[in-house]
């Protein structure tokens, strides 16, 4: 099953997986299918991710290898909505550290946006 999650979650949880990596002693794995390409990334640090290059609808698979032998499988899809509590009862029980869940800044801006009285006014006098 692949945990839908936005960008800002998805950091959070990779965050986890590092934690459960230097544990394990392991190497975290990231594989980023982009339509029909699939791009793998060993990840040492949270700095890594910026190389991925992660956008909407990509499907991320994020396994840790321990000796040659993948340890932990799970899958992501990358869009707005995301199964926060899912992943809280589900995945974050796995990792050794506690994760806090920090809100995605697009979607909150957006957000606050759309419930701007003012932003709801100008739409209705066009």
């Amino acid at each position: 099953m692949a945990y839908k999650v936005n960008v800002g979650t998805f950091e959070n949880v990779v965050r986890g997986y590092l934690d459960l990596c230097k544990k394990l002693s392991g190497e975290l794995v990231i594989l980023n299918k982009k339509d029909d390409e699939a791009d793998e990334y060993v990840i040492s640090s949270i700095k890594d991710l910026k190389y991925l290059d992660i956008k909407n609808k990509d499907l991320l698979e994020v396994t840790i290898y321990v000796d040659d032998e993948d340890e932990v499988f799970d899958e992501f899809v990358i869009g707005i909505n995301d199964d926060t509590k899912i992943l809280e009862k589900n995945l974050f029980s796995k990792f050794p550290n506690k994760i806090e869940i920090v809100p995605d800044k697009e979607k909150a801006q957006k957000e606050k946006i759309e419930n701007n009285h003012f932003a709801k006014f100008m739409k209705k006098k066009k």
